[in-house]
């Protein structure tokens, strides 16, 4: 049987300097944030829902890097303007050399590349900066 899940969160870092992250910035929103989107399609793996986020959200080809699902999941609440509803994403670490790519969606930018300490700092609430560096354990 499938792993459930909603959607994927990609914490991608440059390889050999693990102290780099790329956040993404939503240009309609403003947003910033870790590559990440709902699952494709009911029958899409995690796998390829993460390839596509990737390369959607940072340019950066499937060939370009080596990811790994590590066992820890992103839960929280979502509200879509008339319900509230539980969302889990599966986590992704995204090891790359290519630290220059262009989204393939224009909604998206490429916000900057970050150590770990100043996404920490960004991180106002508990839980997410939690997530975060739990995750990051895993590299």
């Amino acid at each position: 049987m499938a792993e459930e899940f909603d959607g994927v969160v990609a914490i991608v870092y440059r390889r050999g300097r693990p102290d780099k992250f790329v956040l993404v910035q939503n240009r309609k929103t403003g947003n910033v944030s870790f590559p990440s989107g709902s699952k494709l399609s009911a029958e899409a793996s995690a796998a390829d829902t993460m390839a596509f986020v990737v390369t959607q959200q940072t340019g950066l080809k499937p060939e370009e890097y080596e990811a790994k699902q590590i066992p820890l999941g992103y839960e929280f609440v979502a509200y879509n303007g008339t319900k509230a509803e539980r969302t889990r994403q599966l986590v992704f670490l995204v090891e790359t050399l290519n630290t220059t790519s262009i989204p393939a969606d224009s909604l998206f930018r490429i916000k900057e590349w970050t150590t770990a300490d100043e996404i920490i700092q960004m991180l106002v609430v508990r839980e997410p900066r939690q997530f975060f560096e739990k995750a990051i354990k895993f590299i």
